[in-house]
């Protein structure tokens, strides 16, 4: 599993996304002082563990990822989306864990396509 929490600018967003469109990426955007973040983030761990070992997850905190943030036009955390050939697919705004596991199925199925 690649987890991926480096990036701290849109250029080094795109340009990721752009040089890893072959694979299913999901982005998970959070902050420190986020309960429903803190909360949710063990069952997304879980579910994310259940996916091929070349599914990557980007994992931004918002506040240290400002600029990205501010491209994605993230008005919520936390917020999860996938990207399936370098292109946002789904985009959840949820600390549900019923949604959670929507989303996560909805990867799968980008999976088996």
């Amino acid at each position: 599993m690649t987890i991926v929490d480096f990036l701290e600018t849109r250029n080094e967003f795109k340009n990721f996304i752009e040089r890893n469109k072959n694979k299913l990426i999901i982005v998970k955007t959070s902050a420190t002082w986020c309960g429903p973040c803190k909360k949710i983030k063990n069952d997304f761990m879980s579910l994310y563990n259940q996916l091929p070992v070349d599914v990557i997850l980007i994992e931004l905190d918002i506040d240290e990822a400002d600029d990205i943030a501010a491209y994605l036009k993230i008005k919520k955390v936390p917020t999860i989306m996938n990207y399936v050939n370098g292109l946002p697919m789904d985009i959840y705004e949820t600390s549900d864990i019923n949604q959670i596991k929507q989303f996560f199925d909805k990867c799968k199925f980008h999976l088996s396509m």
